[in-house]
């Protein structure tokens, strides 16, 4: 990310909002803090069904990716499960296995 932990250690939240820190390759040579105020996310448009339905369309087309039918949202596997995790892979790259 192109920072030091302290650097990450120090973003703080106030009863405004929050900052991250924040990277991106080939724009920031190094990582910024990125400010956000609580409720951004909340006031922007909101898709409808029908339009996220064309956009997942667009993404598989564009990506490759190929289902019949939309599938439910699934929950992401815990961490803490012993099962989740493989235990032969490397240090700080445990790999989560997925049903």
């Amino acid at each position: 990310m192109a920072t030091i932990p302290d650097f990450i250690k120090s973003q703080r939240k106030t009863h405004k909002g929050t900052t991250f820190a924040c990277y991106v390759r080939n724009y920031t040579e190094n990582a910024v803090s990125f400010p956000v105020a609580f409720g951004t996310l909340e006031h922007q448009p909101r898709m409808r069904p029908e339009q996220q339905a064309r956009l997942i369309e667009r993404n598989s087309a564009r990506y490759g990716v190929k289902r019949e039918g939309a599938r439910p949202a699934q929950s992401s596997p815990s961490l803490s499960s012993s099962s989740a995790v493989q235990k032969d892979a490397p240090r700080g790259q445990a790999q989560v296995a997925m049903p």
